[in-house]
């Protein structure tokens, strides 16, 4: 091939990272459609989405769980570390860790600095909203799917 011709790379398709703990299955039903109408991916792991921001796909966080707001923002991947103060024996496996309480060791009580790597998924925009709902004669007919879809679209720019 020439080297004066370059081939544009497709851009990734985004993915909409839905939470919502203890909403209806209705919520869903409805919600998710709505993301695909649009041609966004959708995912339900906090775990997978992490790695997907991680490998430079755009990803939006959609948490419905709440009755009074919705957090709706594109995130990104980082590695956060705590600093805890712990026991030798919270670092020990269960059976290696008997054998060593039968052995009557005491080093195993000794307290060390545990280091805990976790995956977080900060908001880089967005944020809280109102929680958009649907009116059908003035009567609130549950979350309004596209208000939400359209949310997303503001997210992504």
């Amino acid at each position: 091939m020439p080297t004066d011709m370059r081939v544009a790379m497709p851009a990734l398709t985004p993915v909409v990272y839905l939470r919502g703990a203890g909403a209806p299955q209705s919520a869903w039903d409805r919600v998710e459609p709505a993301m695909w109408a649009r041609g966004w991916a959708t995912d339900h792991q906090r775990t997978s989405a992490f790695h997907l921001a991680r490998g430079g796909v755009p990803v939006i966080i959609v948490d419905f769980s709440c009755d009074q707001y919705v957090v709706v923002g594109r995130v990104r991947a980082r590695f956060g570390e705590t600093h805890e103060l712990g026991e030798v024996a919270d670092l020990i496996g269960t059976q290696d860790l008997a054998r060593l309480y039968r052995s009557q060791v005491p080093w195993v009580h000794e307290q060390v600095t545990v280091t805990r790597v976790e995956h977080e998924l900060p908001l880089v925009s967005g944020g809280r909203r109102p929680r958009p709902v649907r009116l059908l004669g003035g009567v609130e007919q549950g979350l309004d799917e596209d208000a939400l879809a359209d949310m997303v679209a503001e997210a992504l720019g």
